[in-house]
């Protein structure tokens, strides 16, 4: 599983995946990272307060298009969101480092999975 977070200084989780400046993809393997990059916002950063076309979510999106997961702080753009292909999932964090971030979405979710699945 692919997860991305947008990340403005490849630490802080940005609350805005259009405006971020790099996305950070890791790779989980069940619970362990087995890869970890960095990707560059190819819009790079956009200015707060302008619409973003469909042609520049789509460029965005492409960058992301091997992720499973797009994790984002708390500013939610439903143009954007609009136009996520339904393979990746989005998820809100309401931690702000991407360590952070990748750790509660293995908490809330893949412990979840784990747990849920043929009990005794």
């Amino acid at each position: 599983m692919k997860i991305a977070i947008p990340t403005e200084n490849k630490i802080v989780v940005s609350n805005d995946p259009r405006k971020s400046g790099f996305f950070k993809v890791v790779a989980l393997k069940g619970e362990d990272i087995v890869s970890e990059e960095f990707r560059s916002n190819p819009l790079g950063r956009g200015p707060s307060g302008t619409p973003l076309t469909s042609r520049e979510a789509d460029l965005v999106l492409t960058t992301l298009s091997d992720c499973d997961v797009l994790i984002y702080g708390t500013e939610k753009n439903h143009f954007f969101n609009s136009r996520i292909p339904r393979h990746i999932s989005t998820v809100k964090t309401n931690e702000s480092i991407i360590t952070s971030a990748v750790l509660d979405f293995n908490n809330r979710f893949l412990y979840n999975e784990r747990n849920t699945c043929c009990s005794p």
